[in-house]
């Protein structure tokens, strides 16, 4: 478990970081052996791929020990492993 959020945000820069690299040594076969599916993508590499994006985010929840950054995305779009920092509606008042 981190200590801190600021040792968090590191680790998950430094992840990001690494996998925004790895995916972009692999867009081009990722586009062209998955086009029209969901992929699951994290440590620096394909973790699953398919037509059903609850079963491919399923897969990447799976994993053990889970990553700090990782995301499920269009095979042809670009993957986004930012921080989203927002407020949930569901703790807004009514």
């Amino acid at each position: 478990m981190m200590g801190s959020y600021e040792e968090w945000r590191r680790k998950h820069d430094e992840d990001a970081a690494n996998n925004y690299r790895a995916f972009a040594e692999q867009r081009e076969q990722i586009r062209r052996d998955y086009a029209g599916q969901w992929v699951a993508f994290a440590f620096g590499r394909l973790i699953a791929a398919g037509p059903d994006e609850d079963r491919v985010a399923a897969a990447l929840e799976a994993l053990d020990p889970q990553p700090i950054c990782g995301c499920v995305f269009r095979a042809e779009d670009e993957p986004a492993f930012e921080v989203v920092e927002s407020v949930s509606s569901e703790f807004l008042p009514e």
